[in-house]
């Protein structure tokens, strides 16, 4: 057994998981009690450590924002958005250079749950999702939220929009949603072994892709109503990482998790082969940028290769602090994280800087 192996086994049935479970459970950051929970991308768990390792080997880089965010995503020619634990939703009118916190009004009472996902089909059409089965719609490109109901109570980890009419989210339990009406009606369709998916991409109204607990990346040509495992989806498999993050520009598509496994595709999804990666940390976001893709993760990490695979991979650390997403819009990037952290580039990753809230 190699070293990567030692630690996915570790991570996915220590007692490591419980202890850092406890400490997130007493700092309050998440309100449910299972044994996945901690698992949230391995986001919160991981992070309360990131956190602290930033706090004591950076004590100047602490941003001003201090909730942890989870989600960041652009209005294409509009404004970014932000959102994270307890309704923590960001704004920045200026291309991510700063960020003002916003309220969920039409969404109240549902404002202090925890916001898991944001991402935008266009201009104008968008969804939010979180804890306890949350999905909240915008038709006016984030300036007002309405809620929209569901069906479930499980944790909505990533909701993707194909179009303004079509999107699938995705969460714990083996829950994935899919909506062809622009979220008046979501139609559940869960899968068998309850295995939790932690992201998901559509390229279109009808394509779309999850990946999950196992190595389980899974895909709909239909919409989500119906789905075919590409890879993994074995729970006798203990030794296959979790996969929290999948990204698809045309044809390549990248996938990433635990253990910094790193999985390419340039046939959608027909065949995966993996990337050798310069980490063992896990990856919790991956997104396309030209012809690279920029992959997120633990201890501030940033990958970048090319969609493929077939480039090296380069390994750079703007912060200590866990990433939990990153988004693209022409040469700017921005990425967020846990203790509210927020990174900016506008060279298209070549150069990496904190920015903060006013």
């Amino acid at each position: 057994m190699g070293a990567s192996d030692e630690k996915i086994n570790k991570g996915w049935r220590g007692e490591d998981w419980k202890n850092l479970r406890r400490h997130v459970a007493e700092k309050g950051m998440l309100r449910r009690q299972r044994s996945y929970i901690c698992l949230l991308f391995c986001l919160v768990a991981t992070g309360v450590i990131a956190t602290g390792i930033s706090a004591a080997r950076e004590p100047a880089e602490q941003s001003a924002v201090q909730d942890d965010l989870f989600s960041v995503a652009s209005v294409p020619s509009g404004p970014w958005y932000a959102v994270g634990v307890a309704g923590t939703l960001l704004s920045s009118d200026d291309n991510g250079r700063t960020w003002n916190s916003r309220k969920i009004a039409e969404a109240q009472p549902f404002g202090w749950l925890d916001l898991y996902s944001i991402r935008f089909a266009d201009g104008k059409h968008g969804w939010i999702s979180g804890e306890q089965g949350l999905i909240l719609r915008t038709d006016d490109g984030g300036k007002t939220w309405k809620h929209q109901s569901s069906g479930v109570s499980e944790e909505l980890y990533r909701l993707a929009p194909g179009d303004a009419n079509d999107a699938i989210a995705v969460g714990t339990n083996g829950t994935i949603l899919y909506t062809r009406d622009g979220g008046e009606h979501w139609q559940k369709e869960m899968q068998k072994g309850q295995l939790d998916y932690f992201d998901a991409t559509m390229s279109d109204a009808t394509n779309g892709w999850v990946v999950g607990e196992y190595e389980t990346v899974m895909h709909t040509s239909d919409g989500g109503q119906t789905w075919e495992i590409q890879r993994g989806g074995k729970r006798a498999n203990f030794r296959a990482a979790a996969l929290f993050s999948v990204s698809f520009q045309d044809q390549d598509g990248m996938v990433a998790g635990q253990g910094g496994n790193l999985f390419s595709t340039t046939d959608l999804g027909k065949n995966w082969r993996s990337v050798p990666s310069t980490t063992d940390t896990s990856m919790y976001a991956a997104r396309f940028s030209d012809s690279q893709i920029w992959i997120a993760g633990d201890d501030g990490t940033l990958l970048n290769t090319a969609p493929s695979g077939a480039q090296s991979v380069s390994i750079v650390h703007p912060t200590a602090a866990t990433l939990t997403d990153i988004g693209f819009k022409g040469s700017t990037g921005i990425a967020v994280g846990l203790g509210g952290i927020i990174l900016r580039t506008d060279d298209n990753g070549a150069h990496w800087h904190k920015v903060g809230r006013q």
